[in-house]
């Protein structure tokens, strides 16, 4: 990964846009005062990538990024990788309860969107890298406090960065998916296993013998059954005839059951004889009363019309009551505009007092928009208290970073303190050590004693043995071991004292940074702000604004109380409610009263012209009379009219019964027709007819009956002839079958099935055991793939192959970085590998072999910077990939602690090594306080803090 171009805004110390230009470079030198932003540089490339800054305690806290002055932070990357040009993109937002949530994060590949939310896009990235952050920051970037974590990392940790740097992952998967094949192969021949070892005893030649005969004997059933067969279908035609016979001579014995005359025939043709008489009767008195109604119609239409005179009558009656209720009208309008007048000079008293009160209140609110008005033209009281405090605040500030300052010195005297004495413990065990190793030669040589014999030749100088040595070496060897262990105790001690100490001195310094920011950002706040003096004043200058907005407010708020007490008074309200009643009143008694004046005078015209009222009531009692004649009249009419229908009613029913008997004796006769019955004679009458019907239907019947007698005969013989073929055939198919229920038809099927499925159990038998022979082929490949698999899936171990390739990387990186390292120390040191943990070999002390964490701060960060350059320069050659790139390219390193802690010469040394490296084609920035360093570079960042936000200048040298 090689950076291009960073964009920041709202990020750390770059409040304003801010672009740094990383084109071309090869070595660079981030430079600048103190909190100006170098490492922030640094931060922003890794948020970019990964969404997290490893400077802060939790790597999920997005808020630390955003500048403490600002709502948003922006960071935009592209870097290359290869010869693709990628762009990382990630935007924070301030949330309204301080925190911050991430609004965009994307990742682009020209005009592909690879992410586009920040959990897939932290994924694609590592994809991409083939690095985590934790991996990235061991590796590619070292940032303050975390330059030696890949030195002292735990062996299972280094392993796995490791592993994810050379591609050792495609091992792990190859062995993991060999064994799991394995395993997979092994369950398929496990399930296949029992299935051949039931075929095994299930495909025997002699059961394939007794499927070959069963087909023998159904075929020799089957062409039985179908002789037959053939024979019932013989005897089930004859049958089928004789029953045609039996089922005809039945049917004319019912016909013939059926004829007898119905009951009431001589009754019927007396009634339709009498049915005529009593119609010509009651036409006749129809005439009759036709006649009266005329002559009753005649006198009604020469007397006085009921209808006009009924409405004459009524209309003088409404004439006269209109009158009366236009007096009454008359008499409550008057009352209703007394009334009116006394309501309205109350109301007209109310309405005054409310005006004056309108005019109050409009004139409070008038002195309450001024005072608002006078109130917002100044500054107010909030923002100058605001001010007051910040200048409160940044008092106590100054005073807190004072003594965080004061705090940050003196945890790091006690660290140059701790270190000291660390220094000092580890020169004790390396001397007690030294006495010790010593001690076991010596014990070494002291073992050869037990080996001599007086007078025998000694077997190493072989010269004859005097007297026997005596030797006390293991009493002072173990007095040695004990004061080894002491003094490594001591050590312990002492290094964990000072990882404490130094955890606390960070502790102070990330305290003092944090004061610093906070005073920083309390001078932008204050930027501009009147001096203590002038915000007094200003601020007694606004409290009298408000306290007058207050009181204008109160003002207000009374004379709108008073206008709405006005409005609210019972007695008010009731006032005006009776003179709205009143008016309304008036409104409504003047409409009744000109609409009964109206309706008065219309009916008074109306009746001007008409007869008197007892006249019309004479006039209306004749008409009543006539209209009575004529009633009765119509309802003789009508009387005689119903008898006659009831007449003619009578005689249709009974010529309809007469009908029907006659269309019955028809269909009797119609249906013995295939008999010959005798011909009808109509001049006999309907009872005659009945009468001769039934005596030939008798003498029928008898003839009948001896005929399906001999029928009926003959069917039981060819019956039980049709029984015994039956149950032959069925007794057959019995034997075969095991069942013989069911149509004949279906029996055919079921033995034509059963030879079918006969030949298919002997197809299925060949087939069986062509299958059985597939599997026990399949078993055994399947059996040979297994093996090889499980095989390949235990080389592949991680205690295997890999551990070995690892062994292998491991030592070809120390190798390379105890080059490094000797270079740097002046041949002082070598680093070594010793059960996995780095140890280094102090040449300046005899050699002497101890943990790398006991090496001094300068020393640990040359052995950090030996194993950091080997390992990127060595990671292209280690890794395993070699047509299509599966390890990370390391073509960036950035490198942000530590050049303070080296004395000149080593400095030297170390940017030989720096510039060497960067020469081999990979970029390496350097975040350094030291000029002559920075200006050994061919490009410098200068970054510079002014006012509230960072700039970066490029300076190619």
């Amino acid at each position: 990964m090689r950076p291009v171009t960073l964009e920041m805004e709202g990020f750390g110390t770059f409040r304003e846009p801010c672009t740094v230009d990383f084109e071309d470079i090869e070595l660079v030198a981030l430079v600048g005062a103190t909190g100006s932003g170098k490492s922030t540089i640094i931060d922003a490339i890794t948020f970019a990538l990964y969404g997290s800054v490893v400077r802060y305690d939790d790597n999920r806290a997005v808020a630390p990024v955003i500048n403490q002055t600002s709502q948003r932070a922006r960071v935009r990357l592209d870097f290359r990788l290869g010869d693709a040009t990628y762009t990382a993109v990630r935007v924070v937002n301030r949330t309204n309860t301080g925190g911050a949530t991430t609004r965009e994060a994307r990742l682009e590949h020209g005009d592909d969107v690879l992410a586009a939310d920040a959990r897939t896009m932290s994924r694609v990235v590592g994809e991409l890298l083939g690095l985590d952050l934790e991996q990235f920051n061991r590796t590619v970037v070292l940032p303050q406090g975390r330059f030696a974590d890949f030195l002292h990392d735990k062996p299972a940790d280094r392993q796995a960065t490791l592993r994810q740097l050379l591609g050792l992952e495609v091992y792990v998967r190859v062995g993991a998916a060999a064994r799991g094949r394995a395993a997979a192969l092994h369950a398929q021949a496990d399930a296949l296993r029992p299935d051949l070892e039931d075929g095994e005893q299930d495909l025997t030649d002699e059961r394939r013998a007794g499927l070959v005969d069963r087909i023998e004997l159904v075929r020799s059933a089957r062409e039985a059954f179908v002789e037959a067969a053939a024979e019932l279908q013989r005897a089930s035609g004859e049958l089928a005839t004789i029953d045609a016979r039996l089922a005809t001579v039945d049917a004319h014995l019912l016909v013939v059951a059926e004829v007898r005359a119905p009951a009431g025939v001589a009754e019927l043709d007396r009634r339709a004889a009498s049915a005529d008489d009593d119609v010509t009767r009651a036409e006749a008195a129809v005439v009759a009363a036709v006649a009266a109604r005329r002559s009753a119609d005649a006198a009604a239409a020469v007397g006085p019309d009921l209808a006009s005179c009924t409405t004459d009558l009524r209309r003088r009656h409404e004439a006269t009551a209109a009158g009366a209720e236009l007096r009454q009208a008359e008499a409550q309008l008057a009352s209703a505009v007394q009334t009116w007048s006394d309501a309205e000079q109350a109301a007209t008293t109310i309405g005054l007092r409310r005006a004056g009160l309108v005019a109050a209140r409009d004139a409070a609110a008038t002195a309450l928009d001024a005072a608002r008005a006078a109130l917002d033209e100044g500054c107010s009281h909030v923002q100058l208290e605001h001010w007051k405090a910040r200048r409160a605040r940044r008092v106590v500030a100054t005073s807190e970073l004072d003594l965080a300052g004061s705090a940050a010195g003196a945890a790091a005297a006690a660290v140059a303190a701790v270190t000291d004495r660390a220094g000092a413990a580890a020169d004790a065990v390396a001397a007690a050590r030294s006495v010790r190793d010593d001690l076991k030669d010596r014990a070494g040589a002291a073992a050869f004693a037990g080996l001599l014999t007086v007078g025998a030749p000694c077997p190493l100088c072989l010269h004859d043995v005097v007297h026997l040595p005596e030797h006390h070496v293991s009493d002072d060897l173990a007095a040695a071991a004990g004061r080894l262990a002491d003094a490594e105790r001591d050590l312990r001690v002492v290094s964990t004292e000072l990882a404490e100490v130094t955890e606390r001195a960070a502790a102070c310094r990330a305290d003092v940074a944090s004061r610093e920011r906070e005073l920083a950002a309390i001078d932008a706040d204050l930027d501009g702000v009147p001096d203590d003096d002038s915000l007094t004043l200003l601020l007694a200058a606004a409290v009298a604004r408000r306290d007058a907005v207050v009181s204008a407010a109160a003002a207000d708020a009374s004379a709108a109380a008073r206008l709405a007490d006005h409005d609210t008074d019972p007695v008010h309200v009731e006032a005006l409610a009776a003179a709205a009643c009143a008016a309304a009143a008036v409104t409504a008694a003047t409409a009744v009263h000109e609409t009964t004046r109206h309706r008065a005078e219309l009916l008074d015209a109306e009746v001007a012209g008409l007869p008197p009222v007892g006249e019309l009531e004479r006039s209306i009692a004749e008409a009543d009379r006539l209209a009575e004649g004529q009633r009765r009249a119509a309802a003789s009419q009508a009387t005689a009219e119903q008898a006659r229908d009831a007449a003619v009613g009578t005689r249709d029913e009974v010529a309809a019964q007469v009908r029907h008997a006659t269309s019955a004796l028809v269909a009797a006769r119609d249906r013995l027709a295939p008999l010959g019955p005798p011909p009808a004679d109509p001049t006999r009458g309907l009872a005659a007819g009945w009468s001769s019907l039934a005596a030939w239907a008798h003498d029928a019947g008898s003839i009948l009956e001896r005929t399906r007698r001999e029928v009926a005969a003959e069917r039981e013989e060819l019956a039980r002839r049709r029984e015994d073929i039956d149950a032959a055939a069925r007794e057959r198919c019995a034997a075969v079958l095991g069942w013989a229920t069911g149509d004949l038809a279906g029996l055919r099927d079921a033995l034509v099935r059963a030879e079918e499925i006969a030949g298919g159990a002997v197809a299925r038998f060949d087939a069986d055991r062509e299958r059985l022979a597939i599997l026990r082929d399949r078993i055994e490949h399947l059996l040979t793939d297994a093996a090889v698999a499980t095989e390949l899936g235990n080389r592949l171990r991680v205690n295997g192959f890999e551990a070995w390739l690892m062994r292998a990387a491991l030592e070809d990186l120390v190798d390379d970085a105890t080059v490094r390292l000797r270079e740097l120390s002046s041949g002082q040191f070598s680093l070594e590998l010793v059960d996995d943990e780095f140890v280094v070999r102090d040449h300046a002390n005899a050699d002497e072999v101890r943990s790398a964490r006991t090496l001094s701060g300068g020393e640990t960060f040359l052995a950090s910077l030996s194993l950091a350059l080997a390992l990127a320069d060595a990671t292209n050659e280690l890794s395993t990939a070699t047509h299509e790139r599966s390890a990370p390219a390391m073509e960036s390193i950035f490198l942000d602690e530590g050049f303070g802690t080296l004395d000149p010469g080593t400095l030297d040394v170390v940017a030989a090594a720096i510039e060497e490296l960067g020469s081999r084609g990979r970029m390496v920035a350097l975040v350094t306080h030291i000029r002559d360093l920075a200006d050994r570079m061919p490009v410098r960042l200068e970054v510079t803090k002014t006012g509230a936000t960072s700039r970066v200048e490029r300076v190619d040298t």
